[in-house]
């Protein structure tokens, strides 16, 4: 799926099931983009939903799908922050006819096992 237009025209065509449980988060996420080694980083977008295996960013810029990213964000449930390599699956380009909100579904790629299970139970208890 390379966007969410394209999805809307093409929802009757397939189904598409989630692997793992995701959760709106009440209050959004500040998700950093790592630029070099050993940086903090800078802004990237705002985390709308996590889950085990990704999370959607709100941005009026998203990246294209494919793009990898390194990226730091603090877990949902206080475990404090989070690195690690993330994949565009899927963006959204801003519209004006268009009521959903721009931004990009981001697959993790190798976030520590501990994090995702935690992020997980952080679902199951809401």
């Amino acid at each position: 799926m390379a966007s969410g237009k394209d999805a809307k025209k093409n929802a009757s065509r397939y189904i598409q099931l989630r692997a793992h449980r995701r959760k709106e988060l009440t209050s959004q996420i500040v998700v950093r983009r790592v630029k070099e080694s050993g940086n903090s980083g800078v802004f990237f977008g705002y985390a709308k939903v996590i889950g085990y295996g990704g999370m959607f960013i709100s941005s009026v810029s998203p990246r294209l799908v494919g793009e990898e990213v390194e990226i730091l964000f603090k877990s949902p449930d206080g475990s404090g922050e989070a690195h690690c390599h993330a994949v565009v699956v899927w963006q959204r380009e801003y519209e004006t006819d268009f009521k959903v909100e721009p931004g990009m579904g981001l697959r993790f790629i190798d976030l520590d096992e501990s994090v995702r299970k935690g992020i997980d139970n952080w679902i199951m208890q809401r």
